[in-house]
């Protein structure tokens, strides 16, 4: 073994300072190295070897000069050459590296010339210490090392460096780094920036704290890829908060950001495929307050800012307050997943997609538009102008399953002269907006100027003052198709409300608005819904947290549900006592919600879950539960990965925790699809552990890690992704029911290189779109639409960040369904109208027993049913019966019925003539045993058309009364399927 050097006198010899370049050598036999104050710590790391350890007792160290290090501004500063551990025994409250001034950093790792060769300072520690400047705190960076510096750790370091002058620089700065740490900094003085990630990648930034930065942002990453920034605090920053220029593949979690006087967190200039979750920003630069009319300190800054090319990036559980303009704005960025936050008391509105690409570098050639943008199970209130969600030159939006109201968390209501909106749509086209909730707004939405295509379905409108504005009226559309319906509306003035008999709903547009143009067209809810419920029943279904999930007690995690009826939710846990534990009351039933665990106690058997509330947040009494996880005490937290993370497979993984005992030794555990975890790393005694990820394609792969005190884990899965593969759908089986109108949780596992996807279903016929270039982080929130097959198939594209196709996957076969209930047999009457000629078949006794009422209808049975169809899905002879859709033609006044999808969906496009009204029963598309044919014969003189299942009668009209089996043009000939009647 080496000896102990204790300490080193301080040098005099002025030999020039060589700032070569070398690599790294291995000691065979670590030694420490005791250093008392005023020791020579550059002379301790010159004559250290690589792995040694150099322990700072209690006290001040300034920069002393060494046979290779002399001269201002060399000799001012602190130089790690090598591959050593630098910690100081008493922490940083008592061990300063006081530069005095100094060079451009206290403290610097780069690579020297020796007598010997050269030195590399990958793997080094800084533990422990203050560092004290007048200018920059700690740098890493070296240009001649091949692929730059790597494995530096920074940690337990408090910062003090910014004099106040021009020379200004940050707190800590890695430059070309790799596989770096940054573990509990705290930054109290920065000039340019408090952290600084320039070029660099695969870094993790975590449990810092930046408390000042005088000129630029709190921490920043220009430039690299696949950096880290995992729970830090800030509190004052002259712009962004955190900031993120030209860097993709990034992670921004569960941060805390105050004070800033820009932005919270902006992504600009082609920051792509990054996840922004579970951040807190309060700007408090607009705050209401009941006895000030107008708090607001500053005019600009948004909260969370998507920009310049910024694409197919997943935002989802932060809370964004008090920004001066909006809570969360996208601009001139497309193809991003915003999920689950809370965006409240904004001056300016809540979210925004906009157009603004004056404002982007021209050589950014994928920050021309702004469109394709997913907004799925926000919270948005209390946003004094411009609306809870607003789109603005934004196109093809799908905004789905949020919750907007114009009041806050804390009970008040914002008002102002001219009203407040839920939406607010500006020359923005082919916006979905469906499923959503509008509660106490003046106005449920503000459609204006070019918004072509824009549809809203399925959304409730509750306690808004009126309709909607709206001044395009010819493009705009206010249902859906008659099986996934139109929307609630509580507003006493629509017409036919509140009666939910009475369809369609009118005067759901209000005119009386300063400047609104009276529109030129009608606009009407054909399909609305007279129950805020939709006509479900109470009930909710909790995907996270993940069955056997282990969750340390202050991590912050999501509890994702859904649930169609409720239209509040109180959240609520379960210790495996007799009742429930509210954590949050009234919570808008969106599906997400982010919740710090408390100090509970540790053990197995927890469940989180939801009670369900109506829209006047009463209970129902409907509890729904998680399946059971396991709580841990706060000493061992995970810090990543988390979830809906993404790697592939063969790479290596870096897993990263905090433990409050820095001498524990932790262990990482690997599962996946199921299976039993394996052991993957043992005995850490750094924060992080490396290790390969094995050769599989799987969405539920998690990870947890453990030590002597305490465990922690991922409370969802991530996915693990090979080359070559495939890829797999996971969320559907073979014949599985997929139910119009329901939400089905499309999941996928994915195939290295994949950043985005198109999400597509099968009609019968073709592949048409579900979402297209949609993030790729393996799941989807599909809201099923009317497209009902028996033989449909699900698909998924993966695409690379540039667009290219790498391959595609398809499920099984799966159907497509109105309702999936066992279809039984049903009568079916006909009647005979004597003034249309028509003839009417019905399965509703109520419909046959009124209309026969009538002198103008016969009944041509004399009570007796003149055939038998399914009242739903049914398999008979192997074969799926398929849905009977009927028509009425408001024109001829005739029904019409047809087992083709396409002559139905055809039909129903020119609403102006045919108006659907769904499925009336089941029948087969072929001949089985105990069937008989259903003839369709027609008759052109009067344009009408007979369905039979008696032959005789078919030959009759054939041969001797006028009638043709040859349909229409366009429509398939003779006979279009059969019923089954057994003899």
């Amino acid at each position: 073994m080496k000896p102990v050097i204790n300490s080193f006198a301080n040098a005099a010899i002025t030999v020039t300072t060589l700032l070569l370049f070398g690599s790294l050598s291995s000691a065979v036999n670590a030694a420490t190295i005791n250093l008392s104050p005023g020791g020579n710590l550059n002379l301790a790391i010159e004559q250290a070897s690589p792995g040694d350890t150099i322990l700072l007792a209690p006290g001040t160290y300034t920069p002393q000069t060494t046979p290779f290090i002399s001269g201002a501004p060399f000799s001012n500063a602190f130089w790690i050459t090598k591959n050593v551990t630098i910690r100081g025994t008493g922490g940083a409250a008592t061990t300063i590296l006081d530069s005095n001034g100094g060079f451009e950093y206290a403290v610097q790792f780069r690579s020297i010339g020796y007598l010997n060769g050269l030195s590399n300072p990958s793997g080094a520690i800084l533990d422990g210490v203050t560092v004290t400047s007048l200018r920059g705190g700690v740098i890493a960076v070296d240009n001649s090392v091949p692929g730059g510096l790597q494995n530096i750790q920074i940690r337990n370091v408090v910062v003090n460096a910014d004099g106040n002058n021009v020379n200004a620089e940050s707190g800590v700065l890695l430059q070309k780094a790799t596989d770096s740490i940054v573990d509990n900094v705290v930054v109290n003085k920065g000039a340019l920036s408090g952290i600084y990630l320039l070029d660099a990648s695969r870094n993790i930034v975590m449990n810092s704290v930046v408390n000042r930065v005088r000129i630029q942002h709190a921490i920043t990453s220009f430039g690299g890829a696949h950096n880290q920034i995992l729970n830090n605090t800030i509190t004052q920053s002259p712009l962004e908060g955190i900031a993120i220029k030209n860097s993709s593949f990034a992670r921004v979690e569960g941060n805390t950001i105050s004070g800033y006087f820009s932005d919270g967190i902006a992504l600009s200039d082609n920051s792509r495929n990054s996840a922004v979750i579970h951040n807190t920003m309060v700007a408090d630069a607009y705050r209401y307050s009941p006895s000030i009319a107008n708090n607001i300190n500053r005019a600009n800054g948004v909260g969370l800012w998507l920009n310049c090319g910024s694409n197919a990036n997943y935002v989802a559980g932060n809370y964004l307050r008090g920004a001066p303009e909006v809570g969360l704005a996208i601009y001139s960025s497309n193809n991003n997943y915003v999920l689950g936050n809370v965006v409240t008391e904004n001056l300016q509105g809540g979210i925004l997609t906009r157009d603004l690409t004056q404002f982007c570098d021209p050589n950014i050639a994928s920050s021309k538009a702004t469109d394709n943008n997913i907004i799925h199970r926000n919270t948005t209130t209390y946003q004094e102008q411009g609306g809870g969600i607003l789109a603005i030159q934004s196109n093809a939006n799908e905004i789905a399953y949020n919750y907007v109201s114009s009041i806050n968390e804390f009970g008040q209501k914002v008002t102002r002269p001219s009203g407040t909106f839920g939406f607010s749509f500006f020359s923005a086209v082919q916006s979905k907006v469906f499923a959503n909730t509008v509660n106490d707004t003046t106005y449920p939405a503000n459609v204006d100027v070019n918004t072509r295509n824009t549809q809203f379905f399925r959304n409730r409108f509750l306690k808004n003052g009126t309709g909607m504005i709206v001044r395009s009226p010819a493009s705009t559309r206010v249902d859906d198709e008659l099986a996934v319906g139109g929307n609630h509306w509580d507003v006493a003035t629509i017409g036919g409300n509140p009666n939910p008999n009475t369809t369609p709903y009118k005067d759901i547009i209000v005119i009386n608005a300063a400047d609104v143009v009276q529109p030129s067209g009608t606009i009407q809810d054909r399909y609305p819904y007279g129950l805020e419920t939709f006509g479900r029943t109470y009930d909710a279904s909790i995907k996270y947290p993940a069955s056997g999930a282990v969750i340390a007690n202050g991590r912050r995690v999501r509890i994702e549900w859904h649930s169609d009826a409720c239209t509040f939710v109180n959240i609520v846990y379960n210790a495996g006592g007799p009742s429930a534990i509210v954590v949050a009351t009234k919570v808008p039933n969106t599906g997400y919600y982010t919740w710090t665990l408390p100090n509970l106690p540790a053990g197995n058997g927890y469940t989180a879950g939801v009670e369900c509330l109506t829209g006047n947040g009463l209970s129902t009494g409907v509890f729904r539960y998680s399946l059971p996880f396991a709580v841990a005490n706060s000493s061992l937290v995970l810090m990543a990965p988390h979830g809906v993370h993404v790697a592939d497979a063969g790479s290596t993984m870096r897993v990263a925790w905090r433990k409050t005992d820095p001498n524990t030794l932790v262990s990482v555990f690997l599962s996946y699809n199921g299976g039993a975890e394996t052991l993957v790393a043992s005995s850490a005694t750094n924060p992080f552990a490396d290790f390969t990820l094995p050769s599989v394609t799987t969405n539920t792969a998690r990870i947890r890690i453990s030590s002597p005190t305490g465990q922690d884990g991922t409370d969802g899965y991530f996915s693990i992704r090979r080359s070559g593969a495939t890829g797999q759908i996971t969320s559907v089986v073979a014949n599985q029911s997929l139910q119009i109108g329901f939400v089905h949780d499309l999941r996928w596992a994915s195939v290295a290189g994949s950043t985005i996807v198109d999400l597509e279903y099968f009609d019968g016929a073709v592949f048409k779109p579900i979402v297209r270039n949609f993030v790729d982080r393996g799941s989807y929130s599909w809201l099923v639409q009317e497209a009902a097959t028996n033989d449909s198939r699900l698909r998924v594209t993966f695409k690379d960040q540039n667009g290219t196709t790498l391959s595609s996957v398809e499920s099984a076969a799966v159907n497509i369904v109105y309702r999936t209930d066992i279809g039984v047999l049903q009568n079916r009457f006909r009647l005979f109208n004597i003034n249309t000629l028509e003839h009417l078949y019905t399965s509703d006794l109520n419909e046959f027993t009124v209309l026969k009422s009538y002198s103008d209808w016969l009944n041509d049975f004399s009570d007796r049913p003149a055939m038998r169809t399914f009242s739903g899905p049914n398999t008979i002879g192997g074969v799926k019966l398929r849905p009977y859709y009927r028509l009425f033609n408001k024109v001829t006044r005739i029904h019409y019925w047809t087992i083709s999808r396409e002559d139905y969906f055809v039909k129903r496009t020119t609403p102006a003539t045919w108006e659907q009204e769904g499925v009336d029963g089941y029948v087969l598309p072929t001949q089985v045993a105990g069937t008989v044919p259903l003839y369709r014969i027609f008759f052109p003189p009067l344009n009408k058309y007979l369905w039979t299942v008696d032959a005789n009668e078919y030959n009759y009209q054939v041969t001797v009364g006028g009638w043709t089996n040859a349909g229409v043009p366009g429509l398939p000939l003779g006979v279009e399927g059969y019923v089954y009647a057994p003899q």
